[in-house]
């Protein structure tokens, strides 16, 4: 197994982590839900990036995560954005880490299903988007999660954000989610 192939496994083993806490809704404070059309947003600063969160939403850290940021909880779920801060070696692609982290979702995720994917580049930094659907057995509900992987080109660091949304309550939040991954920053 060469270094590289190590690392990504490593990454997808991260991956699945995030995505299992993601949908699991880590945090657990109770505020009424808010519209997505009413919402007002405020900078947050993290040490190595910025986005925009809504101001109701909660903001926590867990093992996995440098910030994740909750809604209030909805249907028995707290709709959610993780940010996750990854160095890897130089030889490491972002592609290699997608396709790794696709492979192992496909086999731990049930009902696995990939919605859209797209190679993309965010403010100078090669970056991939994955929008897929898959079906909890623990919330016996379905999930749409949208993976966010941004390649700092200078410092070898991947930046994975990981939105999570049950299936029923997704389009009420995908303009807000929206929001929230276009306002992601690196910074320099």
């Amino acid at each position: 197994m060469t270094k590289g192939n190590l690392v990504i496994g490593v990454l997808v083993g991260v991956l699945l982590v995030m995505g299992s806490l993601s949908s699991f809704g880590y945090s657990m404070l109770l505020a009424e839900p808010e519209s997505a059309a009413n919402t007002e947003f405020v900078d947050y600063h993290g040490a190595t990036f910025t986005l925009r969160v809504p101001i109701r939403w909660e903001q926590a850290t867990t093992p996995s995560y440098q910030a994740i940021f909750s809604a209030p909880k909805e249907q028995g779920f707290k709709v959610n954005v993780g940010v996750s801060i990854i160095k890897v070696l130089p030889d490491v692609t972002l592609e290699g880490v997608a396709q790794s982290a696709k492979e192992h979702q496909a086999k731990d995720y049930p009902n696995y299903t990939v919605i859209n994917e797209q190679s993309l580049e965010i403010h100078d930094n090669p970056a991939f988007q994955r929008i897929y659907i898959w079906h909890s057995i623990n919330y016996k509900t379905d999930f749409t999660q949208i993976q966010l992987f941004i390649m700092h080109k200078l410092t070898s660091t991947i930046y994975i954000l990981t939105a999570t949304s049950p299936n029923s309550l997704y389009a009420k939040y995908q303009d807000m989610l929206a929001e929230i991954l276009n306002s992601f920053r690196v910074l320099d």
